[in-house]
């Protein structure tokens, strides 16, 4: 009962931590998905630690050195977890990808939602806005 509790309480709060690295993340999220929670039904906490978060969205190039840190971070989330990968570098190398980028980094953490495009356009960002109440239901689905 605890546990339907607390999935239910999460459902709205999107306590989020950002990985990035590159030239796309500018320390933040984008402007354009900020605009469009706080015209939503959701509230956006950017946490500090990953104990705190439900949500993980990785910006930029995955290199090697950074993978032990991500893989880390993915593992001190608690169980409810939804990871977005933001931009094509973060998906699949993009253009950076070569010998000193992860490609894929799904072969190593669980992604939820992929947001390509370099940068990530507006109209992704919304469809993945409205995904998001089936996105975090299926996740909840999955931990019952």
């Amino acid at each position: 009962m605890i546990e339907k509790i607390k999935h239910w309480s999460t459902r709205k709060n999107i306590n989020a931590i950002v990985f990035g690295n590159g030239c796309c993340i500018h320390g933040d999220l984008p402007k354009d998905f900020k605009e469009l929670v706080a015209r939503s039904k959701y509230t956006l906490h950017i946490v500090d630690s990953p104990r705190q978060a439900n949500f993980l969205f990785i910006h930029g190039i995955i290199n090697p050195l950074l993978l032990n840190v991500l893989i880390n971070i993915y593992e001190d989330m608690s169980d409810f977890k939804i990871v977005v990968a933001f931009g094509n570098c973060a998906a699949n190398g993009g253009a950076f990808n070569g010998y000193n980028t992860m490609s894929g980094v799904e072969k190593f953490i669980k992604i939820d939602y992929y947001l390509t495009g370099c940068p990530v356009e507006p109209n992704a960002i919304e469809h993945f806005m409205s995904n998001l109440d089936a996105l975090i239901l299926n996740k909840s689905k999955e931990l019952e």
